[in-house]
């Protein structure tokens, strides 16, 4: 148990940057949903770039 606390500890530690808390809180519908939102978004900046 300590050497998994310890190994988690240094990780944490290692973080540049941290996410939001929201984003490891959030279910894995949640995440899908975020993610094709984000994909949809992709695309329509793509379609604009192209005209």
């Amino acid at each position: 148990m300590a050497v998994s606390t310890g190994y988690h500890a240094a990780v944490f530690a290692g973080q540049r940057r941290l996410k939001p808390l929201a984003e490891y809180l959030q279910t894995p519908s949640e995440k899908r949903r975020d993610g094709v939102r984000k994909m949809i978004a992709m695309a329509k900046s793509k379609m604009k770039k192209k005209e």
